[in-house]
């Protein structure tokens, strides 16, 4: 009983407040948990910021792989494989957001310097890109560029140690190489132009003339596509070199076709040919051009006037040579050569008081544009001769109230003023008169009867066969250096 006495007064005692003792025990417990909340809240402030600090500075993963792309061009065997950087996709994705590291420019303060600061910051986020745009271009690689075809693998990886970039700029650089199938390659057709060109070589030479035509000819070729190095003018024997103006190879590349041959040679074949000198006639043919002008001769002496005061049987007649013209380059068309015969004539003269005087005179035998054939043949016909002193009398007096008209010219000098020097403007002369003149004798200038046509002419062929030869032969030998006649062309 005491005892329990004694707990309740000392409980009583305890509870009642003492006038000595401040209340603390209640505001020491508040103050303790706010500090607790204050502690709370400013460690998640810091964890907060560690965060965002190293959420700022983490690497910007880049997968590299997808900013590439393989483009293959070309023909089919040939194929090119070219690597093309996405470079706007990869500024769209990573612009501003690469930094580098370590590095911190100073800072203007003021207005103006925060506008220059703000002008600074983004002309740094676009140098910053180009330069990782600069890293990054030339790392990736194809284990094949060229000689591709269709369907071929290639593979596009990169070799390069990329930490050097990472070490710069706050970039985590991905790759994974790709395998890639070669597709969308040209097939190129073969096509030789040249198949469907015809060629034709008209005239003589040297005057040939190449005609060109398409025969089957594709839509894309024309006839103004092909080059002629020269298409007239030719001789045989000259080369001419065919070719494509580039408007055409241009037009084929887009069609994807190309040539077995751009370009080829042709030879001049060979044809007939103009005479281009009278240095070394033929012995048959001359035989036939001097036959040409006893045939003439004989017209003019038998059956007319000269008959009656000229004795045939004494007639002779002596080759002197040739002179032979060669049209000039620039002259204007007037036949390609001339070929004229000269010939001295001596004869006895019956004057009407019946004495005889002997009398020459000169005259000569023109062809123009004389051929040869391929085979160095002259191309000769006598009736294509000319009669050129036919066409200018000369007048040898018979006596007081008289005279006889022939057709002929007083002597060579005579002949060449008229006939020969007024041709010079336009032809080179080639003087082949002989140093010693040649007889042209065996040749009668009786009318033969009609009986003995056949036989009469024969034999004067025969005798004119043995003189001319001989005259030909003494015509090469006056003239050692001669050179030999070109082939000519029909004249068809």
């Amino acid at each position: 009983m005491p005892g329990r006495a004694l707990q309740h007064l000392l409980r009583k005692e305890r509870d009642m407040p003492s006038p000595m003792k401040k209340p603390s025990f209640n505001v020491s417990k508040k103050m303790k948990r706010n500090c607790i909340v204050l502690a709370c809240i400013g460690a998640l402030f810091l964890i907060g910021i560690t965060a965002l600090g190293a959420y700022n500075n983490r690497p910007v993963k880049i997968p590299l792989d997808k900013f590439y792309q393989v483009e293959f061009t070309g023909e089919d065997g040939l194929g090119e494989g070219k690597l093309i950087f996405q470079k706007e996709d990869f500024e769209k994705n990573y612009l501003g957001k690469i930094k580098r590291k370590g590095r911190y420019s100073k800072r203007s303060r003021g207005i103006f310097g925060m506008m220059t600061n703000l002008f600074l910051k983004e002309a740094e986020k676009e140098i910053i890109l180009s330069e990782v745009e600069y890293a990054v271009m030339q790392l990736p690689e194809l284990s094949e560029e060229s000689q591709l075809e269709n369907g071929e693998h290639v593979s596009l990886s990169c070799k390069e140690d990329l930490s050097w970039i990472e070490k710069s700029y706050n970039v985590k650089l991905l790759w994974e190489d790709k395998d890639l199938v070669v597709k969308g390659l040209y097939e190129r057709t073969a096509v030789n132009p040249f198949d469907f060109l015809d060629f034709q070589f008209t005239g003589n030479s040297p005057q040939i003339r190449v005609e060109l035509s398409l025969k089957d000819a594709p839509a894309w070729m024309e006839l103004s596509d092909v080059n002629i190095s020269k298409r007239e003018g030719l001789a045989s024997g000259d080369k001419i070199k065919i070719t494509f103006y580039q408007e055409l190879m241009r037009k084929v590349e887009k069609e994807h076709i190309y040539f077995l041959e751009t370009e080829k040679e042709y030879e001049v074949p060979k044809a007939n040919a103009y005479w281009t000198s009278g240095k070394d006639i033929p012995g048959d043919t001359l035989r036939l051009l001097q036959e040409a002008f006893m045939d003439s001769l004989r017209k003019e002496m038998i059956g007319g006037t000269a008959e009656e005061y000229i004795d045939l049987s004494g007639i002779s007649v002596q080759y002197l040579g040739n002179y032979f013209l060669s049209r000039k380059e620039d002259a204007p068309v007037l036949g390609h050569n001339r070929l004229f015969l000269l010939f001295e004539i001596h004869a006895p003269l019956k004057l009407k008081d019946g004495s005889l005087q002997n009398i020459q005179y000169f005259n000569g035998i023109e062809y123009q544009d004389l051929l040869m054939d391929q085979d160095g043949k002259a191309l000769v016909k006598p009736d294509d001769g000319i009669g050129k002193g036919v066409v200018h009398p000369i007048a040898f007096p018979l006596g007081e109230d008289g005279s006889l008209y022939l057709y002929g010219y007083k002597d060579y000098a005579e002949f060449y003023k008229q006939e020969i020097f007024p041709l010079l403007t336009d032809y080179r002369g080639e003087d082949n008169s002989l140093k010693a003149p040649e007889s042209v004798s065996g040749v009668t200038l009786q009318l033969p009867s009609e009986s003995s046509g056949e036989s009469s002419a024969e034999a004067s062929a025969d005798r004119a066969n043995t003189t001319m030869g001989t005259s030909a032969e003494a015509s090469a030998k006056s003239e050692p250096n001669a050179s030999s006649i070109a082939s000519a062309e029909s004249s068809s």
